[in-house]
This record gives C-alpha cells, sequence and structure tokens, in this order.
C-alpha cells in the first residue's frame, strides 16, 4: 500500500523477453566484506577485484541487483541465504561462494520500487536515484532501499527511469510513498548514458 512506508528494495519484475535470468558470479563477494548486502539491493562491480558491494552514492553506477547467495562461511556448513552477512568470511579457491544478481544492463528489464516520498503524475520519464542505501533487515534479508521521490533534474544523470506508477490494489499516482516501476538509467556494465528530459 503506497500510502505508506513499507519499502521492498529494488524487485526485478520482469523482461520483455519473458522471464527474469539471475545472473551467477563465482567468488562475486569478497571473504569478510563488512557491509549487509540484502535482497534486491543494488550493488556495483569493484573494477579493482572484480567482486560485489553495495551501491552506496547516487554516483554510483549499478551493476544490478542482488537477489542471494550461497557459500560456504569458514569452518561451517554451506550456506543458501536472502543476503550477505557484515563480515562473512570462506576460504577463497576452496570453499563455494557464488553470488546471484539480476544484470541492470539486461534491456527492457522492469524493477519496482517505493519512492520515500511522494511521486506526482508530472514525472513520468524523469530519472531518480537511490535512497536509504543500506538499509534492510537481518531478519529476513530483505532489503528497504527506496528511490528518492525528487526528480534528477533536466539534463542531470540519474540511477532510475520512471517508466510505470505501480498499479496494485490501494496504489495511487501520488500517494505518500508511491510505488514506482522503473528501468535503471546508469548502468555500470554498458555506456552511452541518457540523462534526465524533466
Amino acid at each position: 500500500m503506497s500510502a505508506t512506508a513499507a519499502p521492498y528494495g529494488l524487485q526485478p519484475i520482469s523482461d520483455f523477453s519473458g522471464t527474469v535470468r539471475p545472473l551467477v558470479l563465482k567468488n562475486g563477494i569478497a571473504s569478510g566484506l563488512a557491509a549487509n548486502i540484502f535482497k534486491y539491493q543494488a550493488v556495483k562491480l569493484d573494477t579493482v577485484n572484480g567482486t560485489i558491494t553495495p551501491v552506496t552514492a547516487t554516483t554510483d553506477k549499478i551493476y544490478g541487483v542482488f537477489m542471494g547467495v550461497e557459500y560456504t562461511p569458514t569452518g561451517q556448513r554451506p550456506v543458501v541465504a536472502d543476503f550477505w552477512p557484515s563480515g562473512s568470511t570462506y576460504v577463497a579457491g576452496l570453499d563455494k561462494m557464488e553470488a546471484c544478481i539480476c544484470p541492470a544492463w539486461v534491456d527492457n528489464m522492469r524493477f519496482r520500487i517505493q519512492a520515500d516520498g511522494t511521486v506526482a503524475q508530472a514525472a513520468y520519464g524523469d530519472q531518480f536515484n537511490l535512497s536509504n542505501f543500506a538499509a534492510g533487515s537481518t531478519v529476513t534479508g530483505l532489503s528497504a532501499m527506496t528511490a528518492a521521490a525528487a526528480a534528477v533534474g533536466v539534463g542531470v544523470q540519474g540511477q532510475l527511469q520512471l517508466i510505470e506508477f505501480g498499479e496494485g490494489i490501494n496504489e495511487l499516482v501520488g500517494d505518500a510513498f508511491t510505488d514506482l516501476i522503473v528501468a535503471i538509467s546508469y548502468p555500470q556494465a554498458v555506456s552511452g548514458f541518457q540523462t534526465s528530459p524533466g
């Protein structure tokens, strides 16, 4: 219900090809990474070591959306989880480590996200940035990342582009915490970005 703040992260909802297909990254998270990564949280690629880390700023390009992880913590049993607990370790090259993401560069991928405030009808087509980057639950493993309700402005590069408004029960355009359907407008794996038209 978009009249209530109940963020659920950046959820992949559809691809014009028909099915959302996660990408598996072998050794995708560095052992000991001191940050939680929640399911449906935007991530970026660390180009130095080839692993993913959370998106933490509006200037970050988006490599994908975290979908979960399967790994063997050092000295423990294998784990399949919706989130990466901060500081978790594994033995590289010995223990299994696979992180799953929904890639941000796939054409026609659509994501659902709640705004942290009201987004008006006039914002159709505008670009927005992410907000509440690190918000999430270590109990459910789910992200509480949101979209900033204020558009970035004409000619400015945003992380998301509004392509639809949410159309579920009790979801109205201009609600206090508007539900949005967005595309990634600032993916890390491609170039030639388009700035916000409005």
